[in-house]
């Protein structure tokens, strides 16, 4: 009897562990809170082509959600498909970018046509370590608040902004960035953009990364060919 009286507790106490590993589990995922606005479940941001011609495009972001994840050092924000701004020392707020096709010679500028945003009260943010090389443990990286975090204004400054063009073979583009999240680290203000509407047009003749196309060498010998 006393052995299968010990048999018993052992199953028992087996039993304890698991369900207490469970509620840990449990605990660790539900720490990881997804704040909905029009999705219940975790998904990208939308972005949408409004309009476009020759001359400009219009573009549409909607934010689904956000999850929200509570550490020792603060909170850290993040979204489906999005990514660190990886700026050492200030709040590690996530991005998401689109690319477009522009003209070959054309300068563009970026303009908000409209937005809609919520402010939320959140104690701290996480400041970002920066970009970290492949040889270094992120774990060996401390926390470090950078001057931001002594400043009284949103962080970043601009909700969107165009990176320098580019060029994909016979193609030029640029990708915008989409930057949804602001932070007040002085009035512990999370400024969530759920809606940013914008418009990327030519403003003049661009001296970075031009896409000059020269005429073909044989295009004459097979016109006179042709003749």
């Amino acid at each position: 009897m006393s052995i299968k009286f010990r048999v018993s507790v052992d199953n028992y106490m087996i039993s304890k562990t698991k369900t207490l590993i469970a509620i840990t589990l449990l605990c660790h995922v539900s720490a990881r809170d997804w704040v909905e606005f029009s999705s219940p479940d975790p998904a990208e941001p939308v972005i949408s082509v409004v309009s476009s011609t020759q001359e400009s495009v219009r573009l549409s972001f909607e934010l689904s959600g956000y999850f929200s994840d509570k550490k020792d050092n603060g909170n850290m924000i993040s979204f489906p498909g999005g990514v660190s701004m990886l700026e050492k020392g200030s709040p590690d707020l996530p991005i998401t970018t689109e690319s477009i096709q522009i003209p070959d010679l054309a300068n563009m500028e970026l303009k908000i046509l409209d937005s809609d945003f919520i402010d939320l009260t959140i104690e701290d943010i996480i400041p970002s370590k920066g970009n970290i090389t492949r040889d270094i443990k992120i774990q060996d990286i401390p926390y470090e608040k950078g001057d931001v975090y002594q400043e009284n204004k949103f962080f970043p400054e601009d909700i969107a902004y165009l990176r320098n063009p580019h060029i994909i073979r016979t193609k030029r583009g640029q990708t915008v960035v989409f930057q949804p999240f602001q932070y007040n680290p002085i009035k512990k203000i999370l400024r969530v953009y759920t809606r940013i509407s914008l418009e990327i047009s030519v403003n003049g003749i661009s001296s970075i990364n031009p896409l000059v196309r020269y005429p073909d060498k044989n295009t004459g010998v097979r016109e006179m060919e042709e003749i």
